[in-house]
């Protein structure tokens, strides 16, 4: 008897769903992870390349408190995108691992992962030409692009993988549900 419930509980289908929805929590770490990562990269990069970016405020001319002045703004400026940026990140990470622990969630969260495909891509695409052979003569650049590029694509199949898994676990419900609504009416 014990036997037969164990099974009934455990059907190709309860299976699979329990498969996706590991993966949509799986997913929602990723998001999480990059988003935090792409935050304490940016805070990084400000500092690391404070100089250049100075340098690139300034007109030569201004004094000392003006350059520091500006590059508070554009420090402040910067952290505040990129709050938002990990907002969303936690957003969406945080509501693909609700969902993939059972719990009911609107779905705008794939509508925002998706957005972070389309924004990510696009413009990878754009660029790509134009990443691939400037700078190549300087190996730290190139590496660090490539290294970000890499990044990003790994996002974007997390967020990927978010969308087909968060789509599956759904269509595995409305079979569910079918043959439920079958079986009471028969």
């Amino acid at each position: 008897m014990q036997e037969s419930m164990t099974r009934a509980h455990n059907s190709a289908e309860d299976i699979k769903k329990r498969e996706y929805a590991n993966r949509l929590y799986m997913s929602g770490w990723g998001v999480t992870i990059l988003g935090i990562w792409g935050a304490v990269r940016a805070v990084m990069s400000i500092y690391i390349y404070r100089s250049d970016i100075e340098e690139f405020l300034s007109d030569g001319d201004g004094t000392m408190e003006y350059k520091t002045a500006l590059f508070a703004i554009v420090t402040v400026f910067v952290i505040l995108i990129y709050a938002l940026s990990l907002a969303v990140h936690l957003f969406i990470g945080t509501r693909a691992m609700a969902v993939g622990r059972g719990k009911k969630r609107r779905p705008i969260y794939l509508v925002m992962a998706a957005l972070i495909i389309a924004f990510s891509i696009v413009p990878q695409m754009a660029t790509s030409d134009e990443k691939m052979y400037e700078n190549k003569a300087d190996e730290t650049v190139f590496d660090t692009a490539f290294a970000t590029d890499l990044l990003d694509l790994t996002l974007c199949f997390a967020c990927a993988e978010m969308i087909y898994c968060a789509a599956r676990i759904k269509l595995l419900q409305n079979k569910r549900e079918k043959t439920v609504t079958k079986g009471t009416e028969q």
